[in-house]
């Protein structure tokens, strides 16, 4: 039913929008063929440059919505947000992100409270009944458009987020990039169960992604348009495909954002 569904959404983007059909694998694969070389080779810090660097991305975006900066900026800090995001999920080789993404939002209920509208209170949400670690096992349930999970959200999560206000989506994006954080904290002090580790890195990183989602929806914005507006020809800054640019010119805006305060 649900294969069947994504079919006529596909056909629908096709015939009455003529869009550019982008899978959520695709635009992670597209992102690391334009920045994953230069990653390696320009961040001596790893992971944890790349995340301090994500998390810069995620700051400049809450500014924008904070200040209700016009729909065309608040569009570039988002797809912005998108690139360092998926810098990180390629960051891990293999990572099953997209697997565990659709594992855990891809039934036609949220996770949590298990209805179809979400009805979760603000401040409180029951734990998750069965834990989505395991690969969906239905044919393409993983492979659904990037454009159909943004309408699924928009369903799910729509009027809840809309009633709780653009600066609660930020306070939750926050709350799982801290989680993220912490989980890269807890590898060095206790015993890591590797494929476990793997699997929670890939769930804290499908909660940050689902609210990327969150704030595009609620913004109006076409985020599989956006992302290939702004990346789709190569590096938005050097103009090149892949990005060659230096490290100083991508780091500049952290480091004067750090001696300003």
């Amino acid at each position: 039913m649900l294969v069947s569904n994504q079919r006529l959404f596909e056909q629908n983007l096709v015939t009455n929008k003529g869009v550019k059909l982008m899978y959520i694998n695709q635009m992670i694969d597209m992102f690391h063929h334009l920045y994953g070389r230069r990653n390696r080779l320009c961040f001596p810090f790893g992971l944890h440059e790349v995340l301090l660097l994500m998390s810069q991305s995620f700051s400049k975006l809450a500014r924008s919505l904070r200040k209700n900066d016009p729909p065309e900026i608040i569009e570039v800090r988002l797809a912005n947000a998108v690139a360092w995001f998926c810098g990180v999920v390629n960051y891990f080789d293999d990572l099953p992100f997209t697997d565990t993404f659709a594992g855990k939002y891809g039934k036609m209920k949220c996770p949590y409270c298990e209805e179809r509208y979400c009805l979760c209170e603000p401040g409180w949400r029951p734990e998750l009944k069965n834990p989505p670690f395991e690969t969906m096992t239905t044919d393409g349930e993983h492979k659904k458009l990037l454009s159909w999970w943004c309408y699924h959200f928009e369903t799910m999560y729509g009027k809840r987020n809309q009633n709780d206000g653009i600066y609660r989506v930020i306070a939750h994006l926050t709350e799982e990039v801290q989680e993220v954080l912490a989980l890269t904290a807890l590898t060095a002090y206790k015993p890591n169960n590797l494929n476990e580790l793997e699997r929670e890195f890939a769930l804290e990183l499908a909660d940050v992604f689902a609210h990327l989602i969150a704030i595009a929806n609620f913004k109006k914005v076409d985020l599989a348009a956006t992302i290939e507006k702004h990346y789709g020809q190569g590096c938005p800054i050097c103009r090149t495909k892949p990005c060659q640019c230096p490290r100083l010119m991508i780091v500049k805006d952290v480091v004067q954002r750090i001696g300003s305060e």
